[in-house]
C-alpha cells in the first residue's frame, strides 16, 4: 500500500495537535510500519519544514516571494530572448517587436505561473484565484523595475527565504 508524502505529513501535524507532542515522537512512537518503511523521517521532516514554514497569516508573505521569483525568471527568460530593452524600462526586456520572441516568453510565462499557482495551493493550501489575486495585488503595490524584482529576489534568496521554493519544486 503506498501513501503520499503530503498525506503522511498532514497526519503526523493532526496527530501531534491531538497527543500534544513533538512530530518526531508522533513519528517514532505512533506511526505504523507500513508508512515508516516508506519514507525516512528525513524525508517527513523536510516536508515538514515546508508545510509548516508559514500559517494562513502569512498568505502575502508566501505569495510576495512566490511573485518575486516568477517576475525574476520572467524577466531573465526574456532577456535571454532579446537584446532589445523597454522604453518605459530600460532594465525590462522588450519581446513585442518580434512575434515568435513574444509568443515564447508568454508561453514561459504561463508555465512559471501555472507552476507556482499549483505550488501555493499544494504546499500552502492558497486557492488558485486567491494566489491570482495576490500575486496582481503584489505586482501593483511594489512598482518595482524589472530589475528591481531581480534584486528583491537575490536579497531573499541571500537571507536564505527562497529555500522552500526549491523544497517545493
Amino acid at each position: 500500500m503506498d501513501f503520499s508524502i503530503e498525506k503522511v505529513v498532514d497526519s503526523v501535524i493532526e496527530m501531534s495537535k491531538i497527543i500534544g507532542t513533538d512530530y518526531k515522537t508522533i513519528w517514532e512512537k505512533y506511526t505504523h510500519e507500513l508508512i515508516t518503511s516508506q519514507f525516512t523521517w528525513e524525508e517527513i521532516e523536510e516536508e515538514l519544514n515546508v508545510k509548516t514554514m508559514y500559517d494562513g497569516n502569512n498568505i502575502n508573505d508566501i505569495c510576495f516571494k512566490l511573485t518575486c521569483f516568477y517576475m525574476t525568471i520572467t524577466e531573465l527568460f526574456d532577456r535571454a530572448l532579446t537584446d532589445e530593452r523597454s522604453k518605459n524600462d530600460p532594465t525590462e526586456a522588450f519581446v513585442d517587436s518580434n512575434l515568435t520572441i513574444k509568443n515564447l516568453s508568454k508561453e514561459n510565462a504561463f508555465f512559471t505561473y501555472k507552476t507556482l499557482s499549483k505550488i501555493a495551493e499544494s504546499k500552502f493550501k492558497i486557492p488558485p484565484h486567491i494566489f491570482y489575486k495576490n500575486l496582481k495585488k503584489q505586482i501593483k503595490i511594489n512598482k518595482f523595475s524589472a530589475q528591481g524584482w531581480i534584486d528583491q529576489y537575490n536579497f531573499l534568496y541571500e537571507n536564505g527565504e527562497m529555500d522552500f521554493i526549491r523544497r517545493c519544486l
